[in-house]
């Protein structure tokens, strides 16, 4: 498939616009730029994810978890800046209050899409995207020269399986510590409020 990234231009651009925004487009907007700090956390993990342990999201990403013998374990360090934004949907049981919102993670995935749509527009933008462009586009400014991860670490970051390293798996214990400081670079990329 074509690179679903969007210019980090327009991530700045939604940080910055994010506090004039109401309904959909607020939730669309930093529902996105949870995702992006969070290293593209899909919208169904969202509407899911357990309360965090000491500033750290622990989850199985669903999309992939059937597929994958650690069944896509993540451990993502919160951010600071990300912690902000999360603090304006933060849940009684779980971490977000997205399961209180919406009747399910179908109907709050269409209200992030629709909400993005509604953004770009008032945004003219002269390029659509979704909410899983924000995973595309953390990835791709991870790997970028700004930034410099290493392929390897930004693999990790995205749960991916890299077949030609699937023996080291078996004997190397992943330092999450790498990743976390791999998203804390991406991320001080931008101007936060």
């Amino acid at each position: 498939p074509e690179n679903r990234d969007i210019p980090a231009e327009w991530v700045q651009l939604m940080i910055d616009q994010r506090k004039t925004l109401e309904g959909r487009q607020r939730l669309a907007i930093d529902s996105f730029l949870i995702c992006f700090g969070l290293m593209g956390m899909n919208a169904i993990d969202m509407f899911t994810c357990s309360k965090a342990k000491d500033g750290i999201v622990h989850y199985y990403r669903t999309k992939t978890t059937e597929r994958k013998d650690d069944k896509a374990e993540m451990y993502v360090r919160i951010e600071p800046c990300i912690m902000a934004i999360i603090n304006d949907y933060k849940g009684k049981e779980r971490l977000f209050d997205f399961h209180v919102r919406h009747a399910n993670s179908k109907s709050f995935g269409s209200a992030l899409n629709d909400g993005l749509r509604q953004w770009i527009k008032r945004n003219k933008l002269d390029k659509d995207f979704t909410f899983y462009s924000a995973r595309h586009t953390w990835a791709t400014i991870a790997a970028s020269k700004k930034v410099d991860i290493d392929y390897a670490i930004v693999t990790e970051g995205l749960t991916h399986s890299d077949a030609s390293r699937a023996m080291d798996k078996i004997y190397i214990r992943k330092d999450w510590e790498r990743v976390w400081d791999a998203n804390a670079k991406v991320l001080a990329l931008f101007r936060w409020e």
